[in-house]
């Protein structure tokens, strides 16, 4: 298979919607474009693929801005295909206690926290969670695919043949 195809995922259902599933968000710095990207794996309780999401945005002034942004991206791509028991998981420690504790709202990352716990007040029960930076080898191998993309891509019950070999 070519690095374009993609393959379908055995077992995974997108309509697995009233177990817990885990989206885990990662961000990606190319300075040399001056753009961040954003990926998005969404796994059930089982630990299959559901979903991803890789997405390239104007990088932010902060490294922390564009954690948030992820996080607040995977929110929003739980509620886009209709995920509503979730577990947000991400590697940033300060984003995970500013979604955790109270935040000021005049913080660099305060308006942001708020528009996302706003955003996840939609789902039916959420939790945010830490995990370590080795946490999801396949967010971090379609962070390495967006560096080629400029747009939004999208994968439903299937993932891109280089980063499914990853699991």
């Amino acid at each position: 298979m070519s690095m374009g195809e993609t393959k379908r995922l055995k077992g995974s259902s997108i309509r697995a919607l009233q177990t817990l599933n885990k989206p885990f968000e990662d961000g990606a710095v190319f300075k040399e474009t001056n753009e961040a990207g954003i990926r998005v794996v969404i796994r059930n309780d089982k630990g299959e693929i559901l979903a991803a999401l890789s997405e390239n945005i104007v990088m932010p002034s902060l490294d922390v801005i564009e954690e948030i942004l992820a996080t607040q991206r995977a929110v929003q791509f739980a509620l886009e295909i209709d995920i509503s028991h979730s577990i947000f998981e991400g590697d940033s420690k300060i984003v995970f206690k500013a979604m955790t504790l109270d935040v000021d709202p005049f913080s660099s990352i305060g308006h942001f926290v708020k528009d996302t716990k706003s955003i996840a007040s939609s789902l039916m029960n959420f939790s945010i969670s830490h995990t370590r930076k080795q946490g999801n080898s396949v967010a971090y191998a379609l962070a390495r695919r967006g560096r080629l993309s400029s747009s939004l891509l999208v994968w439903i019950e299937c993932l891109p043949s280089d980063v499914l070999i990853l699991l």
